[in-house]
């Protein structure tokens, strides 16, 4: 392998011995593309962008000189009028200021009317007993006795007694002690007192004492 390539950064591929040996560029900086090469790019400060045309100040002149009318008319609206330019519209009759009453009378037959007239009917007579009308106080009183009331005869039911023995409390005489075996078992230690807790009893004591002996005296 040529000592220069080695310089350059060219490094031959791992490949087989039958195969063709390509090298790559490891540190190559060369941007140089066939499409670069035929195709030139143009410097864009030699091909400045054209001013813009104001056309306003001219259009304006233009527009206060001219007398003409715009004609906005197109192939669609020549073609295609609207329907109201092509059609005559009738005009509506209008009715006469003061209004007349009719003099034929107003025709008011319906089918209700014609099936559903008012024949005058009478009401109907009834034929009844004349004693029909007067109330005849029964002598004897009304027996309401029946089958059922013959067969099942009404009894009296009385309460039944409970069963149930009356609670009464048990008297115990004496005083009801708590002590338990737990308790006479694991009894609390007495803890030695504290030597400050004894002179602030002792203090407290001769106070009092003293206290006392000034409003004897």
């Amino acid at each position: 392998m040529p000592s220069d390539l080695l310089h350059l950064g060219w490094f031959p591929s791992t490949a087989h011995s039958t195969c063709i040996c390509i090298f790559f560029p490891m540190h190559s900086r060369d941007f140089r593309t066939v499409h670069k090469e035929a195709y030139d790019g143009w410097d864009p400060s030699n091909y400045q962008q054209p001013k813009r045309v104001h056309l306003q100040a001219e259009l304006t002149n233009m527009l206060r000189n001219s007398n003409a009318k715009f004609d906005d008319s197109t192939v669609t609206k020549v073609s295609f009028p609207p329907p109201f330019k092509t059609i005559k519209v009738a005009t509506g009759k209008q009715p006469t200021s003061t209004f007349r009453v009719p003099e034929a009378k107003f025709q008011d037959i319906t089918t209700n009317k014609q099936f559903f007239q008012n024949w005058g009917a009478q009401p109907r007579i009834r034929h009844r007993d004349v004693h029909d009308g007067t109330y005849l106080r029964p002598v004897l009183s009304f027996e309401s006795q029946t089958t059922t009331k013959s067969t099942f005869m009404p009894t009296t039911a009385k309460k039944v007694k409970l069963f149930k023995p009356k609670s009464s409390s048990i008297k115990i005489g004496g005083n009801h002690d708590f002590s338990t075996v737990y308790r006479e078992v694991y009894r609390p230690l007495q803890l030695p007192s504290c030597s400050l807790h004894t002179h602030l009893i002792q203090n407290q004591d001769t106070k009092t004492n003293r206290e006392t002996t000034t409003q004897l005296t």
